[in-house]
């Protein structure tokens, strides 16, 4: 399943809640909510550190 947003889709399925995307989000877009990654697509300035700080590829651009 991937979640898409306006800059950033996230596939649940390779995503392991590890939080270096959420460490690395300065406008803190991303959340570790319970057992899921939750993304703000308004707070997200697309700046791309997430993208190539996910070390299982959970993370992917979108629009």
């Amino acid at each position: 399943m991937v979640v898409a947003g306006s800059y950033v889709e996230i596939d649940r399925r390779r995503c392991d809640l590890c939080g270096a995307c959420v460490a690395v989000c300065a406008p803190l877009a991303l959340r570790i909510e319970g057992e899921m990654l939750a993304y703000d697509a308004d707070a997200c300035t697309a700046c791309g550190d997430c993208l190539i700080t996910c070390p299982v590829e959970a993370l992917t651009a979108g629009e």
